[in-house]
């Protein structure tokens, strides 16, 4: 492929310089009247083929040195070469003459503005040549100033034509009234025809250059075949994936690279990919017999009339180790939901808050409510359990959705024509807006208690608040029970704990504060009355290992109401807790890059809004969207692109402040909330602040990736009031950012609207 490269450049180029010299020349040697004329556009002509063949870069080298010519050899008072931008505007690429100095100052456009009123705009929307005096001629007003200081009197301005489409414009300029005669426009044709052809080479140069650049340092491995099978041509990925050397690789045909079980279909494949394109996996081998397995996607296509095809190969070894371990990671989520000791149901919510669908159903909850899951998903609570609505969930469910505050139900009685049975409640709302109930049947426990309770008065208003694990004392603190769950969770004998203070057993802390709470027996021994624990307690072993548990203690009264002690109830609840903990971070956090989703992003900017409201501090809204991703993802693959996303996260979260949230909104983009502003220009330094941290290049996979951000930003109270509204003009002004040529950020504006 490089030899076959090199040779079509070189004789792309060398044809070119030809095709210039020999228009030129039999184009204007016999419209020229001097010897001397001709002489000159000759060795122009020379000296242009001779750039062509040797500069580089051609376009910083050869665009100038026409102009300098045009200036310098045939007495041109000035000459510039503008080309078309798609937004209006002209890039001047190359100048010589009494406006070399002054280019900053010369905005030209080709639209219908009036800085397109002049010779360069009507050439280009005309696709004609267009001569004009200066003087007193209204329509170069805006240069009326450049024009007089440099004694300016005609101009000429010439399209530079690309299949009959302008794509820019030579103007030339001249200090004599009337210079550019028909005679003289019908000579400079010819020559702004060559400086087209030279520009066009100059760019299907570049192209070359870069598919060749491509095709070289593409990650994925390339290989052109021929149609039975014989390698072509491979690149440098193939070279370092097969382990076998270029000409090894020339030697072989794409059977060689198969594994001897996958040869049957290679012919079949071959006829389909020549036909129509084929995309298919398979096993390939390296030079040391090492299999891995691979994504084959292979067209045909036509290389100087002869067919062949094109295929591209891509090692899925790591994406097929990635599905692993996301399979596993998914199965440890299943068996844990399945193989929970409280029952769990999860629930879809329509028409307000006032329908519930089951969408989840575990193992537990099939075994307490004695139904398949099969039975129950895609249903509404009340078709599977008709008595539900007295029962009184329902209610608790709407209302928890409502107000997104978690609820505990009371243990309660269940009864249909089905079932029958206590039941207690854990219910929450997911940020989804799911509703998740865990629960478990208590029916047994409440049984127990009610045959206790006829045996013995204290055992009976022990097993009437029993949950799990339950410690009785008498009316000083000091242990004189343990039930075997009890024993089990703080890791004391029922004997070896009896008498002591319930402190040396019960021992706790808070999770939050780290500190020792007050003991909830103690406060109930204090109060003479029910109490609940702390929310987020830690029960400590006596082994030094720790759980979550929810808690309470009651008072205990004889037969005749006199307090003689107190019981203490409480339940490991740490598979609740973290399964809470999992889903809730699930709801509120991008699985990729362990950001903030635009669910939390939105929960932090009202609190924001709430707080700024308050204090009359502005809040800025960021949105960043990277420059050219869909790129990166296509030559370096998803994988290279995944790795810059979470690079880019860590970036971000480094460069903002205490207090600031980035959030990723989806595929390459990314929310900044930036509370407290006390001035506009604050938002500008952190802006250019993320700028700044961009210009180094990531390093991912033995990649060196350089990209840069588009930012747009909206101000809170001046860009709107409401979180959408901001969200929404900071979108506007990141998408006027690229616009603006990327890599730059940009504030809202209302003429973004």
């Amino acid at each position: 492929m490089n030899h076959l490269q090199t040779g079509t450049d070189g004789f792309f180029i060398i044809a070119t310089a030809g095709l210039l010299y020999y228009l030129f020349y039999r184009g204007m040697s016999h419209l020229l009247h001097s010897e001397k004329g001709l002489l000159q556009y000759e060795t122009l002509l020379r000296q242009i083929e001779h750039k062509i063949l040797t500069s580089q870069p051609l376009e910083e080298e050869i665009l100038p040195y026409l102009t300098e010519q045009l200036v310098n050899t045939l007495g041109y008072t000035s000459a510039l070469i503008g080309i078309t931008e798609p937004d209006g505007s002209v890039s001047l690429r190359a100048s010589a003459g009494v406006f070399d100095n002054s280019l900053n100052r010369l905005e030209i456009r080709w639209d219908d503005t009036p800085l397109g009123k002049g010779a360069f705009g009507q050439c280009i929307r005309s696709g004609k040549n267009q001569a004009h005096n200066i003087q007193g001629n209204p329509q170069f007003k805006p240069w009326s100033h450049l024009l007089e200081k440099a004694n300016i009197r005609s101009v000429i301005a010439l399209p530079l034509k690309i299949q009959d489409q302008a794509i820019g414009a030579l103007v030339l300029f001249s200090q004599k009234p009337n210079f550019f005669t028909p005679a003289c426009c019908s000579h400079l044709e010819h020559f702004a025809f060559q400086v087209a052809t030279a520009y066009t080479a100059v760019h299907l140069k570049t192209r070359l250059e870069r598919y060749h650049l491509l095709y070289e340092h593409s990650r994925d491995i390339l290989l052109f075949i021929h149609p039975d099978g014989q390698i072509i041509d491979a690149n440098i990925a193939a070279i370092l994936a097969y382990g076998y050397s270029r000409e090894e690789l020339l030697c072989m045909r794409i059977h060689d690279l198969r594994t001897p079980e996958t040869r049957s279909t290679i012919q079949a494949q071959l006829q389909d990919a020549s036909n129509e394109g084929i995309l298919f996996e398979t096993i390939h081998h390296r030079k040391d017999g090492t299999p891995f397995p691979v994504e084959v996607n292979s067209l045909g296509a036509s290389l100087n009339g002869v067919p062949v095809l094109l295929s591209i190969v891509r090692d899925t070894s790591e994406r097929k180790k990635n599905q692993k371990a996301l399979q596993q990671s998914e199965v440890r989520y299943r068996e844990m939901f399945e193989n929970m000791s409280n029952a769990v149901a999860v629930y879809d919510v329509t028409n307000s808050g006032k329908s519930f669908i089951f969408k989840e159903f575990n193992q537990a909850a099939e075994k307490i409510e004695k139904i398949s899951r099969e039975n129950v998903l895609g249903k509404s609570p009340l078709d599977v359990f008709p008595n539900l609505k007295e029962f009184g969930l329902i209610n608790i469910l709407s209302r928890v959705w409502n107000t997104g505050k978690p609820e505990t139900f009371p243990t309660s009685f269940y009864q249909d024509h089905r079932i029958m049975g206590w039941r207690n409640y854990y219910i929450y709302k997911l940020n989804s807006g799911e509703i998740v109930t865990i629960y478990e049947d208590v029916t047994a426990q409440k049984q127990a208690e009610e045959s206790v309770w006829l045996e013995k008065e204290r055992a009976q208003v022990t097993l009437h608040s029993i949950a799990d694990a339950v410690i009785t004392t008498d009316v000083s603190g000091n242990i004189d029970y343990l039930n075997p769950i009890a024993q089990k969770l703080t890791g004391w004998s029922d004997a070896a704990a009896r008498g002591l203070p319930i402190f040396s057993v019960f021992n706790i802390i808070s999770d939050v504060t780290g500190k020792v709470p007050e003991n909830p027996v103690e406060k109930c021994l204090k109060l003479n009355r029910s109490v609940e624990g702390n929310d987020h307690t830690r029960l400590i072993h006596r082994d030094g290992n720790s759980i979550e548990i929810e808690n309470s203690a009651a008072p205990i009264n004889d037969r005749h109401g006199k307090f003689i002690g107190a019981i203490l109830v409480f339940r490991d609840v740490s598979d609740k807790q973290n399964l809470v903990r999992e889903l809730s971070h699930q709801a509120h956090h991008d699985a990729l890059t362990g950001l903030p989703n635009r669910l939390l992003f939105i929960d932090r900017l009202t609190q924001a809004l709430t707080h700024t409201r308050r204090n009359n501090h502005k809040i800025g809204i960021v949105f960043l969207d990277l420059d050219h991703f869909k790129v990166i993802n296509d030559t370096l693959g998803h994988n290279v692109g995944d790795l810059l996303l979470q690079a880019v996260s860590k970036r971000l979260q480094n460069h903002l402040r205490e207090g600031d949230t980035v959030a990723r909104q989806g595929g390459d983009e990314f929310l900044i909330l930036l509370p407290d502003l006390v001035h506009n220009s604050d938002a500008s330094t952190i802006a250019q602040k993320i700028l700044n941290s961009f210009s180094e290049p990531f390093i991912l996979e033995q990649h060196e990736v350089l990209v840069t951000p588009s930012i747009g930003i909206s101000l809170y109270p001046t860009d709107g009031d409401n979180l959408e509204t901001l969200v929404k003009h900071a979108d506007a002004a990141m998408y006027h950012a690229k616009e603006l040529g990327r890599n730059n950020y940009q504030f809202y504006s209302s003429e973004l609207s």
